[in-house]
């Protein structure tokens, strides 16, 4: 993992990734409704249960339900590089939650939106919470047992969609993502959960990059950081 300390992890991108995890849950429950999460059943089961428990704790339990579902796409494990922490904790000891007001205006403002109805629609809502911008991106073909270096969240949104519903193709084991920020790591991930592949590619560091050859698969918005320490092993560039 990358050498990186909870501490430097700033308010700002605390709520950024609230809001993108949210927006994914919600869109991913729309698409497939079950009542479990989000719509009336569950408001009116939440009233019932919750106690003393907030908004921000609704949110958390939402967090951690979702992660056993779609493993490093929702977790604040795999988006903030948290060392240490158990592959089925979401978490993790010394997680900060979302602060309670914050969590409360969170959960109105996607009440009063409604959940994301497309998977761009959903992307254009995730990128702006973080401040980015996806832009189209132009999958090259890929065949089957294919090794790819995957570079930029433009890029893996892009793959994870061409992956989706191919048979012939193995998103988690013909892909390597690789992504130091945090949002190209929760774009990745979430893009793996709307394509519907539960079992995702391995998402590195620049760090932890070293040695994964491959196709190079690089979008204009790559960090520096991880298409350097990607062109470093992986071959051609699309």
């Amino acid at each position: 993992m990358s050498p990186r300390s909870d501490a430097t992890i700033l308010e700002a991108d605390r709520t950024a990734y609230y809001v993108s995890v949210v927006e994914a849950l919600a869109f991913l429950d729309a698409r497939r409704p079950t009542g479990r999460r989000f719509g009336p059943d569950a408001d009116a089961r939440w009233k019932t249960l919750a106690g003393d428990l907030s908004i921000a704790d609704r949110i958390d339990l939402l967090v951690r339900d979702g992660d056993g579902q779609w493993p490093t796409a929702l977790g604040a494990r795999m988006v903030f590089s948290r060392f240490g922490v158990a592959a089925d904790d979401a978490f993790g000891i010394g997680w900060e939650s979302l602060r309670g007001g914050t969590a409360a205006d969170l959960w109105s403002d996607l009440a009063r939106r409604g959940p994301a109805t497309t998977a761009e629609a959903l992307f254009d809502r995730v990128a702006a919470a973080w401040k980015l911008r996806l832009t189209p991106f132009a999958s090259p073909s890929v065949r089957p047992a294919e090794k790819l270096v995957v570079v930029g969240p433009s890029a893996a949104v892009a793959l994870a969609a061409l992956f989706a519903g191919r048979t012939e193709l193995d998103w988690a084991t013909q892909a390597t993502v690789v992504a130091t920020p945090a949002a190209h790591r929760q774009i990745a991930g979430i893009a793996a959960a709307v394509a519907g592949l539960t079992r995702a590619p391995a998402l590195l560091t620049h760090v932890d990059a070293g040695g994964r050859e491959g196709t190079l698969v690089v979008s204009f918005d790559a960090d520096p950081r991880d298409r350097e320490a990607a062109e470093s092993t992986a071959r051609g560039t699309s």
